[in-house]
């Protein structure tokens, strides 16, 4: 938890004028510092330009926004913290935690998760840890969600997800300087939606010298849409209001907004799916439809110094709540399987329930999706990406004390950041004692703080990947 200092707020001038910061534990933040902003008729839906210039000096000590945004689909597994932050559709802000006199810097910027629906720069991911342990400049980033972050519409501008992250990292090679931080050793991060967006950035020309490194936690391997697919979902959402262009959506109240989203995602989504119907997708500009395939992508990526990995039951978030019900009607478990797998479906069936001892179908479930969306996709990554630079991989395998939750999508956050104390309220981290958890949080957080500086872990048994020598790091 922070305690803010007496020592007087710290002063920056940013390209679009001066921001107050407060000192926590020795560390300088800065909370919702503008990197942009999306005006004219399109309103939220236009494509993000600059912040406009302030007077004066902006107050940026107290809770930022995130970007509007219904209930995490998460929130039984990571808590209920962001439900504390306001929601405003102008959300483009960065929050930034800097150690004690701190200059020319390493700097690690973060790219929350959230299904490209919900999250934003949360205490969830307070840098002050990573920031002063590691003595490292921390950024985090919020960007649009849902329709406003990717609707397809010929009279809007494509993919505003990675808009909005090119921009925050233009400010950050604009402004990190000011707060002590190197803007030619970045290091860009993210997980889940964040990891995707990572992935992307590392193929997007426009992003090339924004970073030299990637951090790539639970990426999902093939998210990516056609423009055709996320142009049938825009269509649908405006059908249910009634609209017929991106200009008369854009005055809609946001909550009717999300209603029809959330209507819309119901008629839409595949059981077993996990892919938002608003997501990332090949426009020929930004994106291109080889980006879902691994080892051509590697080949075009600008930035080849990665780490990447995955929890070891991913899935679980996501279903553990209906464990028993899966267990008591498996129709649904084998329906997957048969419409995954068809004629193999018996034996992939069988195959995971030597996954574990006890296996049921629920784990037969959740391990089988676990590794074919999680698992498997960042070992590809991993070789995919060694092969034209270095990779190192990981697995998070700590096992949590919530019935059938197991290792599960989301658990390494705490442990990356080292700040648990800000995940007193998360379910998956029920039962455990900090100082249970401290040893592994702060063996994983400087792995990490090591490869910003570096490229490499810095830990002497973590050997780098190869398809020769696939080394896979455990943590737990």
């Amino acid at each position: 938890m922070e305690h803010l200092s007496s020592q007087a707020a710290p002063v920056v001038e940013t390209r679009s004028g001066k921001v107050r910061g407060q000192v926590s534990d020795g560390v300088e933040i800065w909370l919702g510092v503008p990197y942009g902003a999306a005006t004219g008729e399109l309103g939220p839906f236009a494509e993000v330009g600059t912040a406009p210039a302030w007077d004066g000096t902006l107050d940026c000590g107290s809770l930022p926004a995130v970007f509007t945004q219904p209930q995490s689909r998460l929130a039984a597994v990571m808590g209920p913290a962001i439900d504390a932050y306001p929601q405003s559709d102008q959300a483009f802000t960065v929050n930034v935690f800097v150690p004690p006199n701190a200059q020319g810097l390493p700097v690690l910027v973060f790219v929350h998760g959230g299904g490209f629906s919900s999250g934003g720069g949360t205490r969830w991911y307070d840098g002050s840890t990573l920031a002063r342990d590691g003595n490292i400049v921390v950024v985090t980033v919020n960007y649009r969600l849902g329709i406003w972050g990717n609707l397809y519409a010929p009279d809007a501008p494509s993919n505003n997800t990675v808009r909005d992250v090119l921009a925050a990292l233009r400010w950050v090679a604009s402004n990190i300087s000011a707060f002590g931080g190197d803007a030619a050793n970045v290091t860009l991060s993210g997980q889940s939606a964040g990891a995707l967006l990572t992935r992307l950035l590392t193929l997007c020309t426009e992003a090339k010298g924004l970073f030299k490194r990637a951090i790539m936690l639970s990426c999902p391997g093939r998210l990516g849409a056609a423009s055709d697919d996320i142009g049938d979902a825009t269509r649908h959402v405006m059908q249910i209001l009634g609209v017929s262009d991106v200009a008369a959506l854009a005055r809609e109240p946001s909550a009717r907004i999300l209603e029809a989203v959330t209507t819309a995602t119901r008629e839409r989504t595949v059981p077993g799916s996990v892919a938002p119907i608003f997501r990332p997708y090949a426009d020929g500009v930004l994106l291109h439809d080889w980006m879902d395939d691994l080892d051509t992508a590697a080949g075009h990526a600008h930035c080849n110094e990665i780490m990447v990995g995955f929890t070891r039951e991913e899935f679980t978030s996501f279903l553990w709540q209906q464990a028993e019900s899966i267990n008591h009607a498996p129709d649904s478990v084998l329906a997957w399987y048969r419409n995954t797998h068809g004629a193999d479906a018996t034996l992939r069936y069988r195959q995971a329930a030597l996954h574990r001892t006890g296996a049921t179908p629920y784990t037969q479930w959740v391990d089988a999706l676990s590794e074919e969306i999680f698992g498997l996709p960042a070992m590809e990554i991993a070789s995919s990406y060694a092969g034209h630079g270095q990779a190192f991989a990981y697995r998070f395998d700590l096992q949590t004390r919530q019935p059938n939750l197991y290792a599960p999508h989301c658990l390494e956050l705490p442990f990356f950041f080292g700040n648990l104390a800000d995940w007193f309220d998360a379910p998956m981290l029920e039962g455990f004692s900090r100082d249970e958890l401290q040893p592994l949080a702060s063996r994983f957080s400087a792995s990490v703080t090591n490869f910003v500086r570096t490229g490499k872990p810095g830990l002497g048994e973590w050997h780098a990947f190869s398809d020769t020598a696939p080394f896979l790091m455990s943590f737990d």
